[in-house]
């Protein structure tokens, strides 16, 4: 009891879990912004395949196709490594948000005065979706670069119709994309992507209007 009677380490115990949280997704989201860079510079370098040379066309799609399957293993590792310790810091955020939202409906409904804490609490959440929209925008431009990909070998294979060789080189990279399918998931159950947000959203006003629906039934038992 003396632990969590002392208002420092209380403080200290709900500050550390928001510091590591946060770096955990800040740096989460660099190393997509970084991967996505890598994807966007393989896209440019595959869009500018003009040279004449039948040979050396084909060993740049060769190089640029290796480049590709090697940054999608690095998407899943990167997914893989990441995805329970993202899984658990969205949980434990968004129950905590519940709680400092709950408090503040209270508090506006019953015209109390608002206490600092609240302002914190404000402060957490706002801190908590800014951080959640970074990860995410990172996350949807990743994909919109790795889709970009197979638009470009359908403008490639347009205009490297009559090489034979090219053609079939351009429809093996092609097909090969549907097997090499970039996804960024929370252990493989909730997506990555922006409807991160919708549903986090969503679940956050479902357990604020159950929550407050019981309270005021509570009362009302009173």
């Amino acid at each position: 009891m003396l632990i969590f009677g002392n208002s420092w380490l209380t403080k200290i115990a709900l500050i550390l879990p928001t510091v590591f949280g946060s770096i955990l997704i800040i740096q989460y989201a660099m190393i997509i912004n970084m991967i996505e860079k890598r994807f966007k510079s393989i896209n440019v370098t595959l869009f500018k395949l003009k040279s004449s040379m039948h040979r050396t066309i084909l060993n740049d799609i060769s190089s640029i196709k290796s480049a590709y399957f090697e940054l999608c293993d690095i998407c899943d590792n990167t997914a893989d490594f990441y995805g329970i310790p993202t899984l658990i810091v969205i949980i434990l955020s968004a129950i905590r948000n519940v709680g400092n939202y709950y408090e503040m409906i209270l508090m506006l409904l019953s015209e109390a005065e608002m206490r600092k804490s609240t302002y914190c609490s404000g402060v957490f959440a706002v801190q908590t979706f800014f951080l959640f929209t970074i990860l995410t925008t990172s996350v949807t431009r990743l994909l919109k670069q790795n889709a970009e990909t197979s638009r470009i070998i359908n403008q490639l294979l347009d205009r490297f119709t009559i090489n034979q060789a090219i053609t079939q080189k351009l429809f093996k990279f092609s097909n090969d994309l549907w097997h090499m399918k970039v996804e960024f998931t929370l252990c493989d159950i909730v997506p990555l992507d922006r409807s991160l947000l919708t549903i986090i959203s969503g679940t956050t006003v479902t357990y604020l209007i159950i929550a407050v629906q019981f309270h005021f039934s509570k009362t009302d038992q009173k």
